[in-house]
């Protein structure tokens, strides 16, 4: 049946119950005249202040001629408003009948939003003894409570409410499914409160306390608020815990951009009880972390004695951060350049070329790949060689040529790592900067289904190099953002991180965000509100 049929029936009975306790309880049409305030007999025509009815003698000239209020009018009409609540709730019953705990739905939301750790342990006690008094008929140990007080149902004041309950529960509680509750109910919420935050790192930390389920995604909600302050105890978390080692990549890849010196985690990648996959997302970590360079070539030493998928591109990744290295540095890479994995070859290639160290090994590796088949890592292997020989006019005549192919070429298997090589040669400054800049520009403007995350990066490289000046970059770049295409999300990042973008880019994101739903709206509007016009 339609809500607003339950709407309407409630409002029905809210004004039946006002009209009754105003006409018959509240309204006093002899208002004003002379009655006795026992019996109601009219006193007009008798002298004083006793009643010729009933002999009671009023206090005062006032008290006859009071408002007589009938109270029990009052409360019918009350009893019969309250009543309405239940048309009201009927549409939320009937939302909830399908996930269990419908009678929930009558409940004031206020109640559930500040005690619903109360009732899912009363819940859990009922599941455990059912045969008792108190028990919920036919109980079992879960509450779907973010189906119950879902955010855009509730007020500011609630969600609060809602928020503080979860902070208790993260601090205090020893049961798992009420913090998998909590864990949920943080990573759907609107807003984060830096006490909510607080209070979840602080049992995220401690290995001697439980996480329940879905703690890694709720972090994914409070990566971009979560302070520094927690990198240093979450780092020594890692070194405890192997088992946030296997299950939190989402931790490590921010703490690699915290800047925190992440050297102690080295020596866990020689660890023979950490899986293969494991490892890759360490080393992938380290790769962009804050350590020594001790420390990094330590990592490609480890990367290049092990023989397993994701070695080939790890490698090439920490040997570009690497200052000064040399021969004996790059010699791994030489396996990786003539590897299967097409883009860890790109990689490789590219970061000889920026190494800018000649090694005899590594030459011969770039050779027979530039001379070999027609793959795209071959064009990769020529600038690589071109690079290191200082010859310029080659190096810009295989650039032009690529981004001939990138403009005129329209199969996306043909392009794909062809948009990588270009990439990642231009963001390495190994090109000339308006041969890089037409470069990016050509991976971008055209986008055809390519390598997405390349494609996009090109874009926050296009800011990063400040190519934005040219008015053609500036509508590229805004027809991106504006198309949401991967080109359009980073470029929209890296003005943030930036801080200042052209205001016809800020003018038409806030328009966008306008249009929005919450919470996105909020978001959206807060992250621009830190970026300041750039003319």
């Amino acid at each position: 049946m339609a809500a607003w049929l339950f709407t309407a029936a409630a409002w029905m009975l809210v004004l039946a119950g006002v009209f009754i306790a105003w006409r018959f309880g509240w309204r006093d049409p002899g208002k004003g005249t002379r009655r006795c305030p026992k019996c109601g007999y009219d006193m007009t025509a008798t002298s004083g202040l006793r009643c010729s009815e009933c002999g009671h003698e009023a206090a005062s000239e006032k008290r006859l001629r009071r408002r007589r209020i009938r109270r029990r009018w009052i409360v019918i009409g009350a009893m019969v408003a309250l009543v309405s609540w239940f048309p009201f709730k009927w549409p939320e019953y009937e939302r909830l009948r399908p996930l269990g705990d419908a009678w929930l739905a009558f409940l004031p939301r206020t109640s559930l939003a500040a005690g619903w750790p109360l009732l899912l342990r009363w819940k859990i006690a009922s599941a455990s003894h059912p045969s008792a008094w108190w028990a919920i008929p036919n109980a079992i140990g879960y509450l779907n409570v973010s189906s119950l007080i879902e955010t855009k149902r509730l007020w500011a004041w609630q969600e609060w409410l809602k928020l503080r309950s979860c902070a208790v529960v993260f601090r205090s509680s020893t049961e798992t499914q009420e913090i998998t509750t909590a864990t949920d109910l943080m990573r759907f919420a609107s807003e984060h409160p830096t006490w909510l935050i607080d209070a979840y790192m602080e049992r995220l930390v401690d290995p001697t306390r439980n996480l329940g389920v879905g703690w890694s995604d709720a972090f994914i909600a409070i990566e971009t608020k979560l302070d520094h302050k927690w990198a240093t105890p979450l780092l020594h978390a890692f070194e405890k815990q192997e088992y946030l080692l296997r299950s939190f990549d989402r931790g490590l890849f921010w703490l690699s951009t915290t800047g925190v010196e992440m050297d102690s985690l080295v020596p866990l990648l020689s660890r023979n009880s950490l899986g293969r996959e494991t490892k890759i997302s360490l080393a992938s970590s380290l790769a962009y972390g804050n350590i020594t360079q001790t420390s990094r070539r330590e990592v490609a030493r480890l990367l290049a004695r092990q023989n397993s998928f994701g070695v080939p591109t790890l490698l090439p990744l920490h040997i570009a951060r690497i200052n000064a290295p040399d021969a004996e540095t790059i010699r791994p890479l030489s396996a990786a350049i003539k590897a299967g994995d097409v883009y860890a070859s790109i990689l490789a290639c590219a970061s000889v070329a920026e190494a800018g160290v000649y090694e005899p090994t590594v030459a011969e590796s770039l050779r027979e790949v530039a001379g070999g088949p027609d793959r795209p890592n071959r064009r990769a292997a020529r600038l690589a060689l071109a690079t290191l020989a200082g010859d310029d006019v080659a190096v810009r005549d295989e650039a032009s040529a690529l981004i001939g192919f990138l403009r005129t070429e329209k199969s996306r298997d043909k392009r794909m790592y062809e948009v990588t090589v270009l990439y990642e040669f231009a963001r390495r400054r190994l090109l000339a900067h308006d041969l890089a800049i037409e470069g990016l520009v050509a991976v971008v403007d055209a986008e055809q289904q390519d390598n997405w995350m390349d494609v996009g990066n090109a874009g926050a490289c296009l800011v990063e190099h400040r190519a934005d000046v040219h008015p053609g970059v500036r509508a590229l770049l805004r027809r991106q953002i504006e198309l949401e295409s991967s080109a359009g999300y980073f470029t929209l990042l890296a003005y943030i991180k930036r801080g200042d973008a052209p205001r016809e880019v800020l003018d038409a994101r806030r328009r966008f965000f306008m249009a929005r739903p919450e919470p996105q709206r909020s978001r959206g509007l807060r992250d621009l509100g830190a970026v300041r016009p750039s003319d």
